[in-house]
């Protein structure tokens, strides 16, 4: 059993380097604009992956979406590239974008957080962002880590600009006006 989840988990991280460097999924319609569902076995796709997806996002190994999706989103291993609103549901999560909504997923990754992450492990990279751009949102895990404004609820907490970077149990970091 331990093998097959380890082999998985390589197919998976294999499969993500695929789509990083431009090999990306094969889908069956293509030259889609937007589309209400986007359902997948990774790399087979209903719809083109620079689709945006408003409603049902649905994968059974990796979604990986090069545009916009707002609703429901639920794979092992999630991929965006922009924005996603809505409820994140997986294993992983990563968005380069903007985070709008609640995310469950052990460790998920965001660009900026105007919502909820829940899990085991809940970062926000937003150096690549204005601080105009920036917000933590709300971040509850075992591990949270943050430079943006935000409250952090966690086992250890990190913010390197609030007033104590380093807290077990609560931390926050208000916006400087």
């Amino acid at each position: 059993m331990r093998l097959k989840f380890v082999l998985l988990l390589l197919c998976c991280a294999l499969s993500a380097d695929v789509f990083a460097h431009g090999i990306g999924a094969v889908p069956v319609v293509k030259d889609t604009r937007w589309t209400a569902i986007q359902i997948g076995v990774w790399p087979l796709l209903l719809f083109d992956d620079g689709a945006k997806v408003m409603g049902l996002n649905f994968n059974l190994i990796l979604t990986c979406q090069r545009r916009e999706v707002w609703g429901l989103t639920f794979a092992p291993f999630n991929s965006s590239e922009d924005d996603v609103g809505g409820l994140t549901i997986g294993l992983t999560s990563s968005v380069e974008g903007k985070h709008y909504g609640l995310c469950i997923a052990l460790v998920s990754r965001v660009g900026a957080n105007y919502g909820v992450q829940l899990g085991l492990a809940n970062l926000i990279d937003s150096g690549h962002r204005d601080e105009e751009e920036r917000c933590g949102g709300l971040q509850i895990g075992l591990f949270n880590d943050s430079d943006a404004p935000g409250v952090q609820i966690g086992l250890l907490n990190h913010n390197p600009k609030a007033w104590l970077p380093w807290m077990p149990l609560v931390n926050f970091r208000f916006r400087e006006e």
